[in-house]
């Protein structure tokens, strides 16, 4: 078997030779058309810069503006120049398998290494920092549709099993930092450089939809068909400041509302859910609101404040070393009880107070400080874990487990700039998959590795024990979850299934049950003789349940055996006249005959049939002489209140709380014994005041009446889970962007 990172088999639709002119074609018409949109846009560039320049706020600054017109200008072929090369060879490497015959060599970070260049870093370079990423987050989402179909023909044509978008030469992300590596021959005014990537932005990355649906077209007409499985994690760490190496991009195929759907770039539909427009939703969005925060709000949030150091020439902290010391925490808050939710946020509590010791020793004795981007998003993720310890729909052993991830998440976040804009990174996905499991899970007492419990402490303890914090360890933990997910899913629901079967059986019984009791309280007497009251009520009530059951009441089968029931009735009154008598031992025979049919049909026991027959044989040889035989009073209804005393019938109140739960809502309630459980409503009755509930597993976890659980909800013992369908991470984002807003906005009006 071959390894499932290396490469397929070229496809099998194109020969070689193709094959050469489509790569050979796609980069030729690629460079052409960057070199016309890289031209344009530096022409635009001067128009922009002047308009900067004229809104200064200035004069300094409105000369850093003019000075920089004035030096890109001079340099506008140079940059032109360096961008062709640096796209040159990223075709050349992208494309070195088919046309080379060589494999693609690793690339090497942009920015020297030493300690004295990473001195250069400070909070001006983090926002070209986050320019680039703003560029790779924006594309990647205009083009979503566009860079998957392109990413999958690619994949296809070269013959790779796997290929990340990050990884094409012509995507958001690959633009992007080359014009960063570029634009490295620049050494203007640092703060103006945002203003020159919007324009690259503007002017090339978002005008590619005509170059992308060319190559699309190209290899569709060739008869390329697209592979539909993407590459878990990039291969080569991308270009740009030394704090972004070791980024590792992934990109998953989430799953798609194939109904609603937003127009995108050349006619392709993107699914609305799967590219939301709230910025709500981005932690590059959280973390941009962040670094805004003053000292007195990050107090208030509980974040630790940022002493701005006196020592400028303090190097900011490599990202490996950063990641290096979280590993060494791990092995010292790794330990600890997997239920005790207090045990879990006094953990993290005290791992942030260590954290931000070891921090400040560093920073005195390495005279090294955490760059601002890498502690903003250390800010962010803690917040996000924060948020999970207090999340009130998840059970506490579940957040206390799922707790223990907290280190390993800010590691792949530090080593992956991804995780910032990337909606469907696999550390997302992941967080997400374990607590929609989480929620659901009911606390039965078993933990043993098969049941949902031991699956997530398995996941939690596969990524502790884990050497490498990437993208790709995480996808690959995310996959196995999902199948175990869908596993238990298929499982669940036939349980299910089969458990609404057998209630709504009960409950067809239980109608039947009752229908047959108002039948035999019509035609019963207010006395009769012993032995037809007990074919009645001890034969008769299961021969008409049957066939009720079996047949309905509006088959001629039901009449039929209701009219025997009559006619026996009828057969035991004393006639007056001769003529009536001889009518009755006429139909005698042939009631007998029907009666031994019923008991066959019910397999009634052949001796009491037997003897009850012969007993009204007895009460006919009487009634033919004209002599009323014995009688004794008929109890109403004897076994009406036993049939039916666990079942209540729904009035006027209890309808409107009936209908406003539905059915798959999962609610959650304080038993008796004062502790939570949960289940999800999977069938209601809709003759009896009945709902029964699941569990995550579809076995029963309760049936309760419409009465009983009103009377938890106005106790406040009860309440439905609304957020259960929503991924934790986005309600985690959108609460935390709705506060972070609100302490901006109250203490320094500051709005993205």
């Amino acid at each position: 078997m071959r390894d499932r990172w290396s490469d397929n088999q070229p496809t099998d639709t194109v020969d070689g030779l193709a094959r050469r002119r489509l790569l050979l074609s796609a980069r030729e018409q690629a460079a052409r058309e960057l070199d016309r949109l890289t031209n344009h846009a530096l022409e635009k560039l001067d128009d922009v810069l002047f308009e900067h320049a004229e809104k200064a706020a200035s004069v300094a600054l409105q000369s850093h503006f003019i000075s920089a017109v004035r030096e890109l200008r001079q340099l506008r072929r140079p940059l032109a120049s360096a961008f062709s090369k640096q796209m040159q060879k990223e075709f050349d490497q992208f494309f070195a398998t088919e046309l080379l015959g060589t494999h693609k060599p690793a690339a090497h970070s942009y920015h020297n290494e030493d300690t004295d260049s990473l001195t250069l870093m400070n909070n001006v370079e983090l926002e070209e920092d986050l320019a680039v990423l703003a560029i790779i987050a924006k594309g990647e989402k205009f083009y979503h549709n566009a860079l998957g179909q392109l990413t999958g023909l690619w994949a296809s044509l070269m013959g790779r099993h796997r290929l990340a978008v990050a990884d094409i030469p012509v995507g958001p992300d690959t633009l992007a930092n080359q014009f960063r590596r570029a634009l490295a021959i620049w050494p203007g005014y640092q703060a103006i450089k945002p203003v020159v990537y919007d324009v690259f932005y503007e002017h090339v990355v978002a005008r590619l939809g005509g170059l992308y649906q060319k190559l699309i077209d190209d290899m569709q007409q060739a008869g390329i068909k697209p592979v539909t499985a993407y590459s878990r994690a990039r291969k080569t760490p991308p270009v740009g400041s030394s704090r972004l190496t070791e980024k590792e991009h992934a990109f998953s195929s989430a799953s798609r509302d194939p109904v609603q759907t937003k127009q995108g770039v050349g006619g392709y539909s993107e699914p609305a859910s799967a590219i939301p427009d709230e910025a709500e939703t981005s932690i590059f969005g959280l973390v941009t609101l962040v670094r805004h925060l003053l000292d007195s709000q990050r107090e208030s949030l509980g974040l630790p404040t940022l002493d701005t150091p006196s020592e400028e020439w303090l190097a900011p902290m490599r990202p490996d070393a950063l990641v290096t010391l979280l590993s060494q925490l791990q092995q010292q808050f790794a330990a600890g009880s997997s239920f005790d939710l207090k045990a879990a946020q006094d953990s993290s509590t005290s791992f942030r107070r260590v954290l931000s010791n070891k921090l400040e020793k560093m920073a005195k004795q390495q005279h090294q400080q955490v760059h601002a981007l890498d502690q903003n998003i250390i800010d962010v993720v803690m917040m996000l874990f924060d948020f999970m310890l207090g999340d009130p729909t998840m059970p506490d052993p579940m957040k206390a487990l799922i707790a223990k991830l907290q280190i390993p998440v800010l590691q792949v976040a530090i080593n992956d700039r991804s995780f910032l804009s990337n909606r469907s990174h696999p550390a997302r996905s992941l967080l997400n998959n374990l607590s929609r499991a989480a929620i659901r899970w009911v606390d039965d007492g078993d933990y043993n590795a098969s049941s949902m419990y031991g699956m997530i402490e398995q996941v939690v303890n596969r990524v502790l024990d884990s050497n490498e914090q990437n993208a790709a360890l995480y996808a690959d933990v995310d996959s196995d979850f999902t199948d175990y997910l869908q596993r238990e899913k298929r499982a669940a629901k036939i349980a299910e299934e089969r458990l609404s079967q057998v209630s709504r059986g009960q409950e067809q019984l239980s109608a039947a049950r009752r229908r047959v009791a108002d039948e035999l309280d019509r035609m019963m007497r207010e006395q009769m003789p012993v032995s037809v009251y007990k074919i009645l009520d001890e034969a008769w009530r299961d021969v008409l349940t049957l066939t009720l059951l079996r047949e309905g009441d509006s088959n001629p089968a039901w009449d039929k055996i209701v009219s025997i029931a009559e006619r026996l009735i009828d057969s035991v009154i004393p006639r007056d006249h001769e003529w009536e008598r001889q009518k009755i031992m006429r139909d005698i025979p042939l009631l007998l005959a029907d009666l031994r049919e019923g008991f066959f049909s019910i397999s009634y026991d052949k001796a009491k049939s037997a003897y009850l027959l012969k007993q009204l044989q007895l009460c006919h040889i009487t009634v033919l002489r004209g002599i009323s035989p014995p009688m004794q009073p008929v109890p109403k209804n004897p076994n009406r209140e036993q049939l039916f005393a666990d079942t209540e019938y729904m009035d006027e109140q209890n309808i409107q709380l009936a209908q406003s739960i539905e059915i798959g809502q999962w609610i959650r309630w304080m038993r008796e014994d004062g502790t939570e459980t949960r289940g999800k409503l999977s069938w209601r009755s809709e003759i009896a005041d009945l709902l029964l509930f699941v569990d995550n597993r579809g076995r029963k976890t309760i049936e309760m009446s419409n009465e009983y659980l009103n009377n938890l909800f106005s106790e406040d013992k009860a309440s439905v889970i609304q957020e259960i369908n929503e991924p934790i991470m986005d309600r985690a984002l959108r609460e935390m962007y709705g506060m972070l807003r609100q302490t901006t906005s109250e203490k320094s009006h500051f709005s993205i």
